[in-house]
C-alpha cells in the first residue's frame, strides 16, 4: 500500500513542496530587500546628521575665531587706554579760602587739588613743573570781591606769558576774569600764577563753593 500511495501522490506532494519552498524563498527575498532599504535609510539619516554636526562645528570654529579676535582687539584697546592714562599730564586745583592781598609779585597758591594726573602740580607752591617737552594749555580764573581788583599774570619760569585783570572797584558785586594760553615748555620748566609785578592787587580774592579762583593745565 505505501509504495502505491507514494507513486500516486508523490508528484503532487513534490509539486506542493516546490511551491511552498518557492513562496518561502520569495518571502525571504522581500524581507532582504526591506532590510536593505531600512539600512540605507539609516545610513542616509546618519550621513545627514553628520553633515549637520560638521556644519555646526565649522560655525562654532568660525565664531570662536571671531571672538578670539575681538578679545585681542579689546585687550589692545585697554592697553592703549592704560598707556595713555599712564602718560597723561593734567591738573586742576582751586584756592580753598578767600585771600586778602595788596602786594605785587604775590604768588597765588591753589591748594585744593581735584585732578593731578602725572603728579606735576605742587599744591604747596602753586606751581606746575613740566615733566617733558611739549605744548601745554593753561587757564586760570580769578574772582574779586566788590571794591577789589587783581592784576594777575602767568609765568613760565621768570617770563610773563599772559595777563588778566579782574576789576570790581566800582561795582557792588564780585567780578570774574579768566585767562587761557597755549605755550611750549621744556622739561622742568615751571609755570605759576602771581599778582602783576607792578600793578599788583588790592582787596579780596574770593574762592567759595559758589565761585572758585582756580588754576588748570594739560599737555596736548
Amino acid at each position: 500500500m505505501k509504495p502505491d500511495f507514494l507513486r500516486r501522490n508523490g508528484s503532487a506532494f513534490l509539486s506542493h513542496y516546490s511551491r511552498s519552498e518557492q513562496n518561502q524563498m520569495g518571502g525571504s527575498h522581500l524581507k532582504v530587500d526591506d532590510d536593505e532599504r531600512n539600512v540605507n535609510d539609516i545610513i542616509q539619516n546618519l550621513a545627514k546628521k553628520l553633515e549637520e554636526h560638521e556644519q555646526r562645528i565649522r560655525f562654532l570654529e568660525t565664531n570662536d575665531k571671531i571672538q578670539q579676535q575681538e578679545i585681542i582687539e579689546l585687550k589692545s584697546a585697554i592697553h592703549r587706554k592704560d598707556s595713555y592714562m599712564l602718560g597723561a599730564v593734567a591738573f586742576y586745583a582751586y584756592m580753598s579760602h578767600n585771600e586778602i592781598t595788596s602786594s605785587p609779585h604775590h604768588i597765588l597758591v591753589f591748594d585744593h587739588v581735584v585732578t593731578n594726573s602725572g603728579g606735576s602740580y605742587n599744591p604747596h607752591l602753586g606751581a606746575f613743573t613740566a615733566p617733558e617737552h611739549g605744548v601745554y594749555v593753561f587757564s586760570w580764573t580769578v574772582v574779586c570781591d566788590h571794591g577789589s581788583y587783581a592784576n594777575t599774570e602767568i609765568l613760565r619760569n621768570s617770563d610773563s606769558i599772559g595777563q588778566i585783570l579782574t576789576n570790581s572797584v566800582n561795582n557792588i558785586d564780585y567780578q570774574i576774569a579768566t585767562g587761557l594760553i597755549a605755550t611750549e615748555l621744556n622739561a622742568n620748566d615751571v609755570v605759576h600764577i602771581q599778582t602783576h609785578v607792578t600793578e599788583g592787587a588790592k582787596g579780596t580774592i574770593l574762592s567759595a563753593d559758589y565761585m572758585r579762583t582756580s588754576f588748570t593745565g594739560w599737555k596736548l
